[in-house]
């Protein structure tokens, strides 16, 4: 399997166990999340390589034992898009992720996807599976993947998007983009 891809979307049992505690429960060394899975350490130490292979999981800070830094682990936009998939709550991986983003841009990027989200269980789980296959967040990929729903959501539903994306300094490419879908409808729609 190369680096960042995943086949179907599936994870090794041991994998999956440590990207949904870690979405759980928030940052933790690899000893505490071995833990709380009840694992054994070697396996589970080698998982979270492995996750970090695939950039399901990352490095966010250290914390001191012993006069030693360990290092605490996240998850990735990935990472968080596999555990929205498999049900974790989607507060708490919002919260840390915002707790941890960075970069203004990345913060932004978290919110807006969180509340195109929001809006109905469909529109979460399609965006959700592009981020996971995509692995990270841009909003105007994120609006794009959208078009081509909108045809059978309903009006509030529509509206919600638009006010997501009147937000933020996307809805000026997001405005094109639609113009164009609907341009080349009405183009198919007239050699009928």
């Amino acid at each position: 399997m190369s680096k960042g891809k995943l086949k179907h979307h599936n994870l090794p049992k041991l994998q999956k166990r440590i990207v949904l505690c870690l979405a759980n429960q928030g940052p933790m060394i690899i000893r505490e999340t071995n833990t709380r899975i009840k694992g054994e350490y070697t396996s589970t130490n080698r998982a979270f390589h492995e996750l970090e292979n695939k950039e399901m999981i990352t490095k966010v800070n250290s914390m001191s034992y012993r006069g030693r830094r360990f290092p605490k682990y996240w998850l990735t936009t990935r990472g968080s898009a596999f555990a929205l998939l498999n049900n974790v709550n989607p507060e708490k991986v919002k919260l840390n992720a915002l707790e941890l983003g960075e970069k203004k841009e990345d913060k932004r990027a978290i919110q807006v996807y969180f509340k195109l989200r929001e809006i109905n269980p469909k529109i979460a789980n399609i965006l959700d599976r592009f981020t996971l296959l995509k692995g990270r967040l841009e909003p105007v990929d994120l609006f794009s993947q959208l078009l081509p729903e909108m045809v059978s959501m309903n009006e509030n539903q529509i509206r919600e998007i638009f006010g997501v994306a009147k937000k933020t300094e996307y809805w000026k490419y997001f405005e094109e983009t639609l113009q164009k879908f609907i341009d080349e409808v009405r183009e198919v729609l007239s050699h009928e």
